[in-house]
């Protein structure tokens, strides 16, 4: 892709504040959205919600990630409702937006339901030990982490447990460090998801396996579509977002680490009354 000139960066700049700008304005005729994929980071939420987008009456948000309830919540409702589509005849289509770090957030849930009580929130898990694995691989490519693998994981209390901490007493002060390397944290879904029914009605949040959707995209995006009241639509193509490379080195031994999701697993599997078989059945699709 052949680079822009410095007269051409200007002209973007200048179309990206004018049309901030007309969305703000009219962020009070704009729906608010009417789902949520609130997680999980490396479960694959990007495809989940490219394929949900796909439908007809799926009118997607300017970004898929807003990060708004946990990132910029500062910002206000007409920042985050200047991001979906204009409110006319709402009731014949459906918005959402899909933050992966929403699950983990300490105020993420009260901070919704505050706004949005009736919405729906889909929840994607995907086997704890490949997701800490995919979040490592993705901070190293994208330049965030320069510990090695071993010393990341040693590292991650003493990064993460006081800034959740300090969020929770100071929610005027985020560090978004605290979720960026809870590469162990973020895989004790049961913990997470605790808050979340404590807030919500079950009625109100589906949870997926990642691996089903992997295997299976169709069934996964057909079941979602039902929860969200939607019919089935035909959609042939069903493309890996954001697949991983290998150039990142990881340990060949993850004996320990799943050794340590155990106890968590089984928690989480009586919490939604449903058996995942994490590890038990190879690696399936890790990136």
């Amino acid at each position: 892709m052949p680079q822009l000139t410095k007269q051409q960066k200007r002209e973007r700049l200048i179309r990206h504040r004018l049309e901030q700008s007309i969305r703000l304005s009219t962020a009070w005729l704009r729906a608010l959205p009417d789902f949520l994929i609130i997680g999980g980071l490396k479960c694959g939420t990007t495809s989940l919600y490219q394929y949900l987008c796909t439908h007809p009456q799926i009118h997607a948000a300017m970004r898929k990630e807003l990060f708004y309830f946990d990132r910029f919540f500062d910002r206000g409702t007409y920042w985050y409702r200047s991001h979906f589509p204009m409110d006319f005849n709402h009731q014949n289509w459906l918005t959402g937006e899909a933050s992966p770090h929403y699950i983990q957030h300490p105020l993420a849930a009260e901070r919704i339901r505050e706004l949005m009580p009736n919405i729906k929130l889909i929840v994607l898990l995907r086997d704890p030990v490949l997701r800490l694995l995919s979040h490592y691989k993705h901070n190293v490519r994208n330049g965030w982490e320069t510990l090695d693998f071993a010393a990341a994981m040693e590292a991650e209390e003493s990064r993460v447990a006081q800034t959740l901490q300090d969020t929770v007493d100071h929610p005027e002060v985020f560090e978004f460090d605290a979720l960026k390397f809870s590469y162990f944290r973020k895989g004790l879904y049961a913990d997470q998801l605790v808050r979340w029914y404590s807030v919500f009605p079950p009625a109100q949040i589906l949870v997926l396996q990642s691996e089903s959707l992997f295997r299976n995209p169709r069934a996964v995006v057909d079941q979602t579509l039902h929860f969200l009241g939607l019919e089935p639509h035909e959609c042939d193509e069903f493309p890996q977002f954001n697949a991983a490379t290998n150039e990142v080195e990881l340990p060949t031994d993850v004996g320990d680490i799943a050794a340590r999701y155990a106890e968590p697993n089984e928690r989480l599997y009586q919490l939604i009354n449903c058996r995942f078989g994490w590890m038990e059945s190879g690696n399936p699709m890790p990136g």
